[in-house]
């Protein structure tokens, strides 16, 4: 699947402090495009550095589950998946807001 950002994977770089004494990470692309440069907390700098292989999952993950979603009804006509709509809808929300 393809998206307009920077491939992963995404790395972090401690950069020292800055004149406040707080820690500076540098987050990098895999093409070494700097990311971010700033201050960021340790699991922030985490979440940022995995984003692109949460979208890249999650991308997946949600076009196997429509996939088997709709294979289950076709083989159960008593199998409903509107059920499942709430958690898909919001698998393809934050995939829409993390491509625009």
């Amino acid at each position: 699947m393809s998206s307009k950002h920077t491939p992963g994977p995404w790395w972090i770089e401690k950069d020292g402090s800055d004149e406040n004494n707080n820690e500076v990470n540098v987050i990098n692309g895999s093409d070494g495009t700097m990311i971010v440069y700033g201050q960021a907390n340790d699991a922030d700098a985490r979440l940022i550095a995995a984003a692109p292989e949460l979208l890249d999952a999650l991308q997946y993950l949600a076009a196997d589950f429509r996939s088997v979603v709709n294979s289950e009804f076709a083989t159960h006509r008593n199998h409903d998946p509107a059920k499942y709509d709430p958690a898909y809808s919001k698998a393809m929300a934050a995939i829409a807001k993390a491509i625009g």
